[in-house]
Formats: structure tokens, C-alpha cells, sequence
């Protein structure tokens, strides 16, 4: 069995990201974020760079969601730092490393978070070791995956490309999409342009689908073997970063954006919950949101001047 290192590339530097990228791996897709591929003794390495951040927050969220591994790249505290770190903390992104000029400058900011227990490096090249010797554990059980693109291909067909969460996906796997419903066929599967009988935890793979269109299935869409949630409305315990400088619902309701995997739904909030607080809201979406049990919803407040990244609910 393969191994798949998945590894989320943060920061506000478009080019310290870059040369974290290009220390590990060579560039391939870019659109809202960047994936770059290579393998290292037989590990499968799959950067994915944050492009559009810090003005798209839902990059940054994006490269989060896809990853079993983050570095943080920064040599000061800017306020997209900030948001960076209370994103993976909201997240709860416990496997990482943060290389700076002055790695220890941080350790005051990551205190009583999910990246208190990140490593620290001085230098990209101290990192780039301990970074592929990062072994992701594998998610047992029924098959779960999100698209991240989806095309046509002449003589090939519909096309998806994504990541796998968890279990083993093989060739004839019949899946369902979430949350369109629509029924998938897998046709032929692909990892780093190579034809392959199944795709494990965390590979990136490329299938080619049978009984749907790229249309129907695109990006953001989880498929799994099981039934998965598909919601229009939620009440759920959400938790509030101590950094936002107004309540999450101010005046007891409000319209954020709901974020699970690569879905981004526009929701009304209904409720109230003060900075650094957990409290019950109910969240009507716009559209229906796919979510498994353990997953986490991330809420965005996208046209905030300060942080985005607003609080967090363990669906």
C-alpha cells in the first residue's frame, strides 16, 4: 500500500509558499489553489498551495480541508498570519510545521491551539526532512472522497479529480454524490497519471465516471460508498474564535458562509454566541450542504475588514 502525503502550504508570501512547493515537489493544476506532485521513495506528495489567499479566505480553507499536513511559512505576525492560524486551529490541523527566521516568535500566538505541538524550523531545507518523513495515519472504513475538478475528456469521458478521506476506492465502485445524489460508477481510476486498480486514504486520484457528467458532479461534491447527510437547515454547538471583534449573529441573526470540505453555501444564522464562547444556532442554507458525522463546518464571514474565519462546529 502507498502512502499519500498531503501537504497544505499556508501563508501570506506568495513566494516563501512557492518555495516551499518547489522544494518538495513540481507544479501541476492551479486555479483557487495550486496541487504540486511528486514521489519521494515511494511516499505519493501532494502540495497544495493557497493562491488567491489572503483576498480569498476560501483558498486558504480549501489547501486546509485537502491536507494531513500543513507548514506555515512567515517571518512576522501579519494580521493573514493571524487569520492562518485561527483557521487551522478552527480546524483543528494538528500535524505541522512553522518555518521562520524567528520560529520561536510565534510559540506566544500558537499557545492553547491546535498548532501548540507544530514543529519549528529555522530554513526550508531543515523542514523539507522532517516534512516527508510525516507519516499520515490511515482512515479505515466505507469509502469517502471529494472532487476538487471535474471535466470532460474526448474518448475518456467525465472526469474527476480529488482526494480520497477515507477507505479504499476500486475500480466498479458504485458511489453516490453528495449532495446531488446522483449515482457513480467508477470507470477507471489514475494516481500521478498512472492507471491503478484502487486509491487508498488520502491519494489524490483521477476517475473516470460512468452514469454521470462533469456538470452533475463537480467541484466540492463528496462521494462515498454510504448515505451521507444533504441539509438545508441545522441547529448544531458552535464554537466562536476569541478573535472576532463582534458576536457570531450580532443582533440574532446574521448571513455567513458555511464551509464543509470544498462546499462553500451561503447560510442565515439564527442565535448568538459572544467571542470565545460555545453556543446552540440554527443554520439555514441557501442550497443543501453534504456532510459525514465527525466532520467540520467551518463559518466564514467573507466580507469582514478583520478575520474571516469565524468560528467552527463538529457536525
Amino acid at each position: 500500500m502507498t502512502v499519500s502525503l498531503n501537504v497544505a502550504v499556508l501563508g501570506e508570501d506568495a513566494d516563501l509558499r512557492e518555495d516551499v512547493c518547489k522544494a518538495l515537489a513540481k507544479k501541476g493544476t492551479v486555479d483557487e489553489i495550486a496541487f504540486y506532485n511528486s514521489v519521494f521513495q515511494g511516499k505519493l506528495v501532494t502540495c497544495v498551495d493557497c493562491v488567491q489567499f489572503p483576498s480569498k479566505v476560501h483558498s486558504l480553507v480549501f489547501a486546509l480541508n485537502l491536507s494531513n499536513y500543513c507548514v506555515l511559512i512567515a517571518n512576522s505576525l501579519t494580521p493573514a498570519v493571524g487569520e492562518t492560524i485561527v483557521a487551522a486551529d478552527l480546524l483543528g490541523k494538528n500535524d505541522g510545521c512553522i518555518v521562520s527566521n524567528n520560529p520561536d516568535q510565534f510559540a506566544p500566538f500558537v499557545k492553547g491551539t491546535s498548532l501548540e505541538g507544530w514543529k519549528r524550523f529555522s530554513s526550508v531545507e531543515e523542514a523539507r526532512e522532517a516534512v516527508l518523513a510525516f507519516e499520515p495515519g490511515f482512515v479505515d472504513g466505507p469509502v469517502k472522497g471529494v472532487v476538487d475538478h471535474a471535466f470532460e475528456v474526448k474518448g475518456v469521458g467525465s472526469v474527476a479529480l480529488g482526494v480520497l478521506l477515507r477507505g479504499t476506492m476500486k475500480v466498479h465502485d458504485k458511489l453516490t454524490a453528495f449532495p446531488s445524489g446522483k449515482a457513480v460508477e467508477v470507470r477507471s481510476i489514475q494516481k500521478q497519471d498512472h492507471d491503478v486498480s484502487s486509491a487508498e486514504c488520502w491519494d489524490r486520484f483521477g476517475i473516470s465516471m460512468k452514469g454521470v457528467t462533469s456538470a452533475e458532479v463537480g467541484k466540492g461534491e463528496f462521494l462515498s460508498s454510504k448515505p451521507l447527510k444533504a441539509v438545508q437547515q441545522l441547529e448544531v454547538e458552535t464554537s466562536v474564535s476569541k478573535f472576532v471583534k463582534e458576536p457570531l449573529g450580532k443582533e440574532g441573526r446574521e448571513v455567513l458562509h458555511a464551509c464543509v470540505g470544498l462546499q462553500v453555501v451561503p447560510c442565515d444564522l439564527e442565535g448568538v454566541v459572544a467571542a470565545g464562547k460555545a453556543g446552540k444556532v440554527k443554520l439555514v442554507f441557501h442550497k443543501p450542504l453534504a456532510f459525514d458525522e465527525g466532520d467540520v463546518l467551518l463559518l466564514l464571514r467573507l466580507d469582514a475588514k478583520g478575520l474571516r474565519a469565524v468560528g467552527s462546529a463538529k457536525l
